[in-house]
């Protein structure tokens, strides 16, 4: 939808009202009215959002925004607790969980966790921050249910530099994967409903990610590269041997998408869907098991 400016100041009258109850466990009022200013400020139209500009589209004094930013503890925790409630209720019935990222190009040394790294923004690597993010959908709208920041392991390794961002000492370094993880545990314990986890191929390539999804009991449709994993079309015996357990026979593992192509008939499904843009789309689905050896590195007594 594109919005227009009465649209605009509409919705902007009834923001401070919408924010009242994601706020109230902040403490202080003046930390409330700053988080709600704040808040205001990136989505108001203006391309640099830092304080100084912000201050002065919002019009009012800096200093309450730098400090609900710099000289505000508060517990983002809290505020998820009381977003998970509210998305579910705007999205019901959700049909998927999306794991992906959120990138922020950047242009100073002194931000948290920014350094050179691939920037869905950019469509490259390029100097940004990184936000893991779970978010719920319905099939058209998806609403975030969980955020953390992606800290670089060349942060975390350098303790000094986390101290004077103000990053605790107990952080310590944490694939996307493995953030994904715990996002989505603690909006499972905040009752969010169960639905499939889709994501991209960071998040399906990556067999432990996969293994704790299985242990929580979600089904998971996320994407890999076939090219670049190898696995069989049928169960591979597999024995113990000293320490880890290895495939049995001598049958070479092989690309998956060798296997989809070696494939004597393929089962193609018809596949219709209403697109945000309320357009049908249509196209054709079909699949095959495969069996993989990557959790036999993992300790695990069979295949995928």
């Amino acid at each position: 939808m594109t919005w227009n400016k009465t649209q605009w100041e509409q919705s902007a009258k009834r923001l401070p009202q919408f924010l009242s109850p994601l706020v109230q466990d902040l403490g202080r009022r003046e930390r409330r009215v700053g988080a709600t200013l704040y808040v205001e400020g990136l989505l108001m139209p203006g391309q640099r959002k830092s304080i100084g500009p912000m201050a002065e589209r919002l019009g009012v004094d800096s200093q309450k925004l730098q400090q609900f930013i710099a000289d505000s503890p508060w517990e983002e925790s809290a505020i998820w607790k009381a977003i998970r409630p509210l998305a579910m209720d705007c999205l019901e019935p959700v049909q998927a969980w999306i794991v992906d990222e959120t990138g922020w190009l950047k242009q100073g040394q002194h931000s948290v966790g920014v350094g050179h790294q691939y920037c869905g923004a950019a469509g490259k690597s390029a100097h940004c921050q990184v936000n893991v993010q779970v978010a719920i959908t319905d099939g058209l709208v998806a609403v975030p249910v969980g955020a953390r920041l992606y800290l670089p392991e060349k942060w975390t390794r350098d303790r000094s530099r986390c101290r004077e961002a103000g990053i605790p000492d107990e952080v310590e370094f944490a694939t996307k994967p493995q953030i994904a993880v715990d996002l989505i545990k603690e909006a499972l314990a905040d009752g969010v409903v169960r639905a499939p986890v889709l994501g991209d191929n960071a998040y399906g390539s990556n067999g432990e990610f996969r293994d704790q999804i299985r242990a929580m009991g979600l089904e998971f449709f996320l994407q890999i590269d076939p090219s670049q994993r190898n696995g069989w079309a049928h169960p591979v015996p597999v024995e113990k041997k000293r320490t880890r357990w290895q495939t049995a026979a001598d049958v070479p593992a092989t690309s998956l998408f060798k296997l989809w192509a070696g494939q004597k008939a393929v089962k193609w499904q018809a596949c219709t869907w209403k697109a945000a843009d309320g357009q049908r789309r249509h196209t054709r689905l079909a699949w095959m098991k495969v069996y993989l050896p990557g959790a036999l590195d993992r300790g695990s007594q069979s295949l995928e």
